[in-house]
């Protein structure tokens, strides 16, 4: 399947005017009244396409489930607000890289139960604060980890603005990697997203500190970790082959099998090897992307 192809499909699946919006995603229409079926007019400008917001909004389809449809419909009525407010979790954030806001609490891949026990989370790719923040208003103490400097700033804009939370985050800017030191990362802008990857060789690379998962441990005299959460665009594999996860009693990632040209199998089988067992799977083989969340047996 195409990826022209492939968003064609969406475009069919999840909206109500999917010739118009055909035209606006290939650039016959600067904006477009893209009318989605569950949330009604969206209007839309080439802006949203760049920073992602526009194939977000496809990626929900209608038959799709556990979408919390109530935060989609706030978050793209004040999409061209400066300062979003999220009423019904009691959030505020910078509107930029909206997207990843959009993934995190409307389809929700890294859904956990809420806690008054102050457990803790490791976040290794912590991006504009937007999965601190979600585990953090679910009562967890989070140690989140973003390597690029312009990303790491927006996130703890984002964090001074919800104050509440704000004892719950410590947002480190660095890279967790199999080593400690200096690693290259590419960077595609905030504009894109802010998506980052050590895999991608591009000329806009950056380089940035890495750390260890054994280091981080070490460092905040983290004892008993309860979660490991891991969306870094292809580190993820290293970090498992590598380390010794079983301290956790949780893990749930986001594997990149079109960055690592293995698939999810190959790890899968060394964290069943840790007493790990598998506890939910969802696959996106056009996109190349797995969730995977894990659980002590």
């Amino acid at each position: 399947m195409s990826k022209k192809f492939y968003w064609t499909t969406k475009i069919f699946q999840s909206t109500n005017n999917p010739f118009s919006v055909l035209l606006f995603r290939l650039g016959v229409f600067s904006e477009c009244e893209c009318d989605f079926r569950q949330l009604g007019v969206v209007k839309l400008t080439k802006r949203d396409i760049e920073s992602g917001l526009f194939p977000a909004l496809l990626s929900i389809s209608p038959h799709k489930l556990n979408i919390n449809w109530k935060v989609a419909k706030l978050l793209v009525d004040q999409k061209d607000k400066e300062v979003i407010n999220i009423k019904p979790l009691n959030l505020k954030i910078m509107n930029v890289a909206l997207s990843s806001f959009f993934e995190t609490f409307v389809e929700e891949p890294y859904h956990v139960p809420s806690t008054d026990k102050d457990k803790i989370v490791i976040d290794i790719g912590g991006n504009v604060g937007d999965t601190a923040l979600y585990f953090a208003n679910k009562g967890y103490r989070v140690y989140s980890f973003e390597p690029i400097p312009e990303v790491y700033q927006v996130a703890l804009k984002n964090i001074k603005l919800n104050s509440h939370l704000a004892d719950k985050i410590t947002f480190v800017n660095k890279a967790v990697n199999s080593k400690e030191g200096r690693a290259k990362i590419s960077y595609q802008g905030l504009n894109k997203g802010g998506e980052s990857s050590i895999l991608i060789k591009a000329d806009n690379a950056l380089e940035v500190n890495t750390i260890t998962l054994k280091r981080i441990l070490k460092q905040y005299e983290i004892e008993d970790p309860y979660l490991l959460k891991m969306d870094c665009e292809g580190c993820e594999y290293k970090i498992i082959k590598e380390q010794d996860l079983q301290m956790f009693n949780k893990i749930i990632l986001e594997y990149h099998t079109f960055l690592i040209k293995k698939p999810p199998e190959t790890i899968i089988e060394k964290l069943k090897n840790e007493d790990f067992k598998i506890e939910k799977r969802m696959d996106n083989r056009f996109l190349g992307i797995s969730i995977l969340h894990f659980s002590k047996k």
